[in-house]
């Protein structure tokens, strides 16, 4: 199955709900009232984004790992997953 991404965030947040997109705004909010928080897109290949994929897979693992519940990531096998979705859609490839 494929789902056509809109192309830009906001036209994203506009084909939400008005539900969702109270409830992300609100988070949204939230996280930066609580919390030093930068946004940062990596749109090449390279190490770049492989830095940016392990400090989400880190963040990530803190987050979970801190509630008491295991990652997503620490199976090898999504972190390979992961790294190559990323990696294809830098390279403008999708799903590839």
């Amino acid at each position: 199955p494929e789902v056509p991404l809109p192309a830009t965030f906001k036209e994203f947040l506009q084909n939400l709900g008005p539900n969702t997109r109270y409830s992300y705004r609100k988070k949204k909010q939230n996280l930066e009232n609580r919390h030093h928080v930068e946004l940062q897109v990596v749109r090449n290949q390279g190490e770049e984004l492989r830095e940016a994929v392990e400090t989400f897979i880190t963040l990530h693992g803190k987050r979970w790992k801190g509630l008491g519940f295991p990652s997503a990531f620490d199976d090898p096998r999504q972190r390979k997953f992961l790294h190559e979705v990323t990696g294809n859609f830098a390279a403008g490839d999708g799903f590839g």
